[in-house]
């Protein structure tokens, strides 16, 4: 029986993939495109918004000018700070000493521009009082816009009193002594404040007390309540020290008096910090200060450790480093009262020469300041803190509070 042939298979076509190989060479270059450009946008917005380089940046256009604090790219070289003492009445009384303290970081230094009580400030609408010592127990009410949630300055209040940036009508709102205190600084010298340490006066003595007492040349005899301290060197306690720098008359040359004794308890009170340690400051000084009934008025974080700190960054500065200068001005007689008057040209060259280490040169237009007289040589001089140095060995036990 003939077989019938059997079928050859039929041969199975090829599949072209060539087509698939090209779709997926396609779509591998679009996804590397698309990554690098969204890798280039992101870089460019995070660089622009927030900073990030790779290469070291370049801070030498930082200006600290128009900043009320010192920017983030000058933080690490330079602060400032406000130290000052309030008046006797009560804690919202005016302050009875006020100094801009200047903290160059890297340099290793410290300058001190003491403020007059009667430095005039002008007719600058930021403020209710035209003298520095009243500007804490009057603050100006501020200006502020509900919907931008901030205040509002003169060029932008509108003549039917609304904000000309939104519109909206504006509300007074209550304002802050320490604000508008620093808003002095801010406004008018054009300098950026970064805390501010003030003092009751009950808080300096209790200070003095909690780190046992200072040892000063007293150039006088100071008598309290229990003891009378005779002129010479002498360990005092709070209550002293407080008797020593507290006021005595009232005008400029008797604010120079003052600085220098304030100088001497600030000396002294310096020595001793540094002298301890961390711990032992934290425990025994500032946090029984800050907790107490009257604490410090800090504007540096609110945090007894932060001030440690600040004590101890400030004891790698040598004395002879730390230098004072009394504000170039002179007093003069405007509307029946008296004040002192800042020397513009002195103010500029001074700031510029000590109180500026790292930014761009302030300017003319950058001072905000009314100058009625300037007829008097402004004195210049610096008074360097080494000069007071005396060893702080003897330590005065407080038995009361």
């Amino acid at each position: 029986m003939a077989t019938t042939p059997a079928k050859k298979p039929t041969p199975k076509k090829k599949k072209n993939n060539r087509g698939r190989i090209v779709l997926t060479v396609l779509m591998v270059v679009l996804i590397v495109l698309a990554s690098l450009l969204i890798y280039k946008i992101g870089r460019a917005m995070y660089d622009a918004y927030i900073g990030g380089s790779e290469e070291e940046p370049d801070t030498s256009h930082v200006n600290p000018v128009i900043y009320e604090t010192t920017p983030v790219a000058q933080s690490t070289k330079v602060g400032y700070y406000l130290l000052g003492v309030m008046g006797e009445e009560d804690a919202q009384s005016e302050t009875d000493l006020l100094s801009l303290v200047c903290f160059d970081k890297e340099k290793k230094t410290v300058r001190i521009l003491q403020m007059p009580q009667d430095t005039y400030l002008g007719e600058d609408d930021t403020f209710k009082v035209k003298r520095l010592s009243e500007v804490f127990a009057s603050p100006q009410d501020l200006l502020w816009c509900n919907v931008c949630r901030c205040r509002v300055y003169k060029p932008a209040v509108s003549e039917e009193s609304t904000h000309t940036e939104c519109g909206t009508k504006l509300t007074a709102k209550e304002g802050s002594s320490t604000v508008n205190l620093v808003e002095v600084f801010n406004r008018q010298y054009g300098l950026p404040i970064d805390g501010y340490f003030i003092f009751e006066q009950d808080t300096l003595r209790k200070l003095v007390d909690l780190i046992g007492g200072v040892t000063v040349d007293l150039a006088f005899s100071v008598k309290t309540d229990e003891v009378t301290y005779e002129k010479g060197v002498r360990a005092i306690d709070g209550a002293a020290a407080l008797k020593y720098i507290a006021a005595s008359g009232n005008g400029t040359a008797k604010d120079i008096e003052r600085f220098a004794r304030f100088q001497q308890v600030c000396t002294a009170v310096l020595q001793r910090l540094f002298a301890m340690e961390d711990t032992k400051m934290s425990a025994d000084v500032f946090q029984p200060l800050m907790v107490g009934s009257t604490p410090i008025r800090v504007g540096f974080n609110d945090d007894y450790k932060s001030i440690v700190e600040l004590v101890r960054a400030l004891s790698a500065v040598p004395f002879e480093e730390m230098a004072a200068y009394v504000l170039p001005g002179e007093t003069v007689s405007e509307g029946g009262e008296t004040y002192y008057s800042v020397h513009r040209n002195d103010v500029l060259a001074l700031l510029n020469r000590e109180f500026n280490p790292h930014g761009d040169p302030i300017t003319e237009g950058d001072l905000n300041l009314t100058e009625l007289a300037g007829g008097k040589e402004s004195d210049l001089t610096a008074t360097l803190l080494s000069q007071w140095v005396l060893e702080q060995e003897t330590l005065i036990v407080k038995t009361e509070e």
